[in-house]
């Protein structure tokens, strides 16, 4: 016969030798074993944080990248032809161009065209006076008397294209806001437009 006091004392030896082991096999091998388990998990932890923050840089860098290729490629002048841009005026709007032309003195401002190699029909592009001087340009304005005639020179300039700026006839149409303007050439007394 099994006295209820009995079975409360063996569930309480069985409990107490279960604690015995483990607290033996801690002090067999020292503190290191409970450390150990703890350091494990601090560790990962630590790592999945440690992966969390790259991943989330990656992706910083890689939209940062992506946005700055996007602000070079849309900041990157497109090289046209005067005969590419009379053709399709309106696939250059508002867009960053360079264009190797001839610019003119006219009475009503400064005017790009072809000059002598004039392999399609244009209008001539109004150079924005707005957009800052430099020295050739200044060298075109002091030479417009009808004494010296129509003073030019070709150039590579860069600049943002105006497709719908116009002087209400086809001879003066479109505009370019310069950026940047190269010499090619001096400046030299032109032909009279028109002439071949």
């Amino acid at each position: 016969m099994i006295c209820p006091n009995d079975s409360g004392r063996r569930a309480q030896q069985i409990v107490g030798r279960e604690r015995r082991e483990r607290v033996s096999q801690l002090a067999s091998c020292g503190e290191g074993c409970f450390d150990s388990r703890r350091r494990v998990n601090s560790t990962v932890m630590q790592l999945s944080h440690s992966m969390n923050r790259l991943f989330v840089t990656a992706a910083m860098c890689v939209m940062a990248t992506g946005a700055l290729s996007c602000h070079k490629a849309e900041s990157r002048p497109i090289h046209v032809s005067l005969c590419e841009i009379y053709r399709n005026p309106a696939a250059y709007d508002g867009k960053l161009v360079t264009i190797t032309a001839t610019i003119t003195q006219l009475p009503n401002g400064k005017y790009l065209y072809p000059g002598s190699s004039r392999d399609c029909p244009y209008s001539s592009i109004k150079v924005d006076p707005n957009s800052g001087q430099d020295n050739s340009l200044t060298q075109l304005e002091s030479s417009t008397t009808p004494s010296n005639g129509r003073k030019e020179f070709d150039l590579e300039v860069t600049g943002t294209f105006d497709a719908k700026y116009s002087e209400g006839w086809d001879a003066f149409r479109y505009r370019l806001f310069p950026t940047h303007i190269k010499a090619l050439s001096p400046v030299r007394t032109g032909k009279a437009l028109g002439a071949a």
